[in-house]
């Protein structure tokens, strides 16, 4: 059930945020193809960084905390929108988008990391870490 909503919700979701986020573009990321979308697409890092998100955000969200992981993954989108209308206007403008959206892809995956370590404690070691952080506060 979980691979039938994965693969029905991810071409959903790109669609939405290409119709969203779709605005004019220099003639410069035209492509022999003529495809705009996609040439953009691989130009700007997404082919790279998309699986790498998918994978940290489901793995935040099974294993540490969703509603968490849900808020930093609409964070990585918008700090992606940002690094798209950078990247669109001039080669400098793209960094900020960059470097934020960097920031929280490394954010997920210390989540993900800190959720699969807490699982592996308590269930090999019988050590729970969020008992005795809520027996500290």
């Amino acid at each position: 059930l979980l691979q039938i909503q994965t693969n029905t919700a991810t071409p959903l979701i790109l669609c939405a945020c290409h119709t969203y986020f779709t605005f004019e573009y220099p003639t410069q990321f035209l492509s022999c193809s003529g495809n705009l979308f996609i040439n953009l697409f691989h130009r700007q890092n997404c082919v790279e960084f998309y699986p790498i998100f998918l994978v940290a955000l489901w793995i935040a969200g099974c294993f540490f905390n969703q509603e968490l992981a849900a808020l930093l993954g609409l964070v990585y989108m918008y700090t992606r929108h940002k690094y798209f209308h950078g990247y669109a206007a001039s080669a400098k403008g793209r960094i900020t988008g960059f470097y934020w959206s960097v920031v929280v892809l490394f954010s997920l995956m210390a989540l993900a990391a800190a959720g699969i370590t807490n699982s592996f404690l308590e269930e090999y070691l019988d050590i729970s870490i969020g008992k005795k952080l809520h027996k500290l506060l």
